[in-house]
């Protein structure tokens, strides 16, 4: 009896946090590592993670020529662009199918975190252009009633968009003192799917790395180096629960 071949292994390398091991905050990152797992459970694939700075990166990291993080490295591929990354496992691994062709989900949350990060950044003083676009996705989810973005299915468009949404949620509280309003149910029962789903919770970094990774960003609020280190102190903590004031069918 044959010996079933086992699936390729593959690296991902994604950007470190505080301690330099456990995984940053990065959502792009989180983004590919839920692509990775959701063909991982498939059997199609597995996977390693490795850590870096980009900035000063390990020997190894610096060895393959990579640059940048999320990078992918199969054999003798590699690959530092999200995009490329993407293309390259769906080409070389199409099942399961993560695609969206949804134009109306894409059209809808095109323009979300631009907002955010233009509130973040301070470029925008007041929150009404993310609120805008947090109401946009509200509506969209709540006619279309089904548990993610094209469907009950997670696609590519969940994994971009639910870290991206969970660090929106956690970074604007943080330094701007805003709340993702109660009445978006609709938003918030995406979250919650996000929440409940395996895929999301295994890759999501922990509280503290996601708020470091926004006081560590280029024109956004720098914490006191006295906070800075008690957030990289503090044992992690992982945000999975919607506030008490917040109802969902």
């Amino acid at each position: 009896m044959e010996k079933p071949v086992a699936p390729p292994l593959l690296e991902l390398w994604v950007r470190a946090g505080a301690d330099g091991v456990r995984c940053g905050g990065c959502p792009v990152c989180q983004q590919i590592f839920m692509v990775l797992l959701v063909k991982c459970d498939a059997g199609v694939l597995n996977f390693n993670v490795k850590t870096t700075n980009p900035y000063k990166p390990v020997e190894q990291f610096a060895v393959l020529g990579l640059r940048h993080v999320p990078a992918l490295v199969h054999d003798d591929m590699m690959f530092d662009e999200p995009e490329d990354i993407i293309e390259y496992l769906d080409n070389a691994f199409p099942e399961p199918d993560l695609s969206c062709d949804d134009v109306h989900a894409q059209k809808t949350v095109k323009d979300l975190f631009s907002k955010f990060c233009f509130y973040i950044k301070e470029v925008n003083k007041d929150p009404t252009q993310l609120e805008l676009a947090l109401k946009k996705l509200d509506s969209y989810l709540l006619e279309s009633n089904t548990k993610f973005l094209c469907g009950d299915k997670l696609t590519h468009l969940d994994c971009s968009i639910l870290p991206k949404l969970h660090n929106i949620r956690l970074a604007v509280e943080y330094f701007k003192h805003y709340k993702i309003p109660s009445g978006l149910s609709g938003v918030w029962r995406y979250l919650n799917a996000g929440y409940h789903c395996d895929v999301f919770t295994r890759s999501c970094p922990c509280d503290q790395e996601i708020l470091l990774h926004w006081s560590d960003r280029p024109d956004t609020p720098n914490l006191s180096a006295s906070e800075h280190k008690r957030l990289s102190k503090l044992a992690p903590t992982y945000t999975r629960s919607l506030p008490p004031d917040v109802l969902i069918e």
